[in-house]
């Protein structure tokens, strides 16, 4: 189904886009598991998670922060990234960058509440 929805797109907009399926399912285990439970949250704090095309292949040291310490990667699980970005510490949103320098380009992040509100799990 990736794929077809890749190809349908690439040739919808003229460039290719990766595309990463995910389960309710799935999505419901990872908000169970809940790997922020430990996270102090605070209104400059903002929860990602992340879904590979592939399993990760590289071993990180968890938990793993960016130079500037902003952003903070919890947990790797399968082809998941728990990840968080702390915008009291810098209101430059390095994330993104650091995972796709960590992870490459076939990855998608969103706020944690936009995955729940997505599958309607809070």
């Amino acid at each position: 189904m990736e794929s077809i929805i890749e190809i349908k797109l690439k040739e919808t907009i003229n460039f290719p886009v990766p595309t990463i399926l995910v389960s309710k399912d799935e999505i419901k285990n990872l908000v169970i598991e809940n790997p922020f439970k430990k996270i102090k949250i605070h209104k400059d704090l903002i929860l990602y998670i992340s879904f590979l095309k592939e399993e990760s292949k590289i071993k990180l040291t968890l938990p793993y922060f960016s130079k500037d310490k902003n952003f903070q990667i919890l947990s790797v699980q399968n082809k998941t990234v728990f990840s968080t970005l702390d915008l009291s510490i810098s209101k430059t949103p390095k994330g993104m960058e650091e995972l796709e320098k960590l992870f490459g380009k076939n990855i998608t992040t969103r706020n944690k509440d936009t995955i729940l509100k997505l599958f309607d799990l809070n």
